[in-house]
């Protein structure tokens, strides 16, 4: 049996492996694994380093608004996507809303994962991060189809947001929440 102060240490390995640069803020650390989850999709002649870095400022100014906010609802957690979507899609020419939507998504998946007692209110209105596992799980579970043809290439946000919101919908009616279908559900 492990003991408790082996499981912490196994922990911390585990975050420092994931998610390294424990001197970084949590955003720069969450943003650039999220970064990695889908940057092999993503070809750009584009200084990477860079856009990195504006996305990671965004991330910390966005996310900070909406925790001191903390009035929040669907809509208004939608609202913030998509204008937070539409900054990270005016970066640079080779983002795709597909790429979008997976930084930010993982980003917020990743931050709950870090800091459950800051995030955890806001579970019921995150947004699953569309990859081709979860269209494969949505498809065979609920028979929901794609509007595109790879995650990787969605075109508009009210592409994503249509299939977003279908998933969301089909989750919904089985009882449970969206990112609790994701946890459950992704490998």
């Amino acid at each position: 049996m492990i003991n408790r102060e082996l499981e912490k240490k196994c922990y911390t390995f585990l975050l420092n492996a994931y998610f390294p640069n424990s001197k970084e803020s949590v955003y720069r650390r969450v943003g650039l694994r999220a970064y990695r989850d889908f940057c092999r999709t993503f070809h750009t002649n584009e200084d990477t380093k860079k856009l990195r870095n504006n996305v990671y400022i965004e991330l910390e100014t966005a996310v900070s608004k909406l925790l001191r906010d903390q009035v929040v609802t669907q809509e208004t957690y939608d609202l913030w996507h998509w204008k937070l979507s539409d900054k990270f899609f005016s970066m640079c020419n080779a983002l795709t809303y597909g790429h979008v939507q997976k930084w930010i998504n993982m980003t917020m998946k990743y931050l709950l994962v870090l800091e459950p007692d800051t995030f955890q209110y806001l579970i019921p209105y995150m947004h699953v991060p569309i990859d081709q596992h979860v269209i494969i799980c949505a498809k065979q579970q609920f028979g929901l189809k794609t509007n595109f043809r790879v995650w990787s290439q969605i075109e508009s946000y009210e592409i994503y947001e249509k299939y977003q919101k279908s998933l969301r919908e089909q989750i919904q009616r089985r009882g449970m929440l969206p990112m609790q279908w994701e946890f459950i559900n992704w490998k």
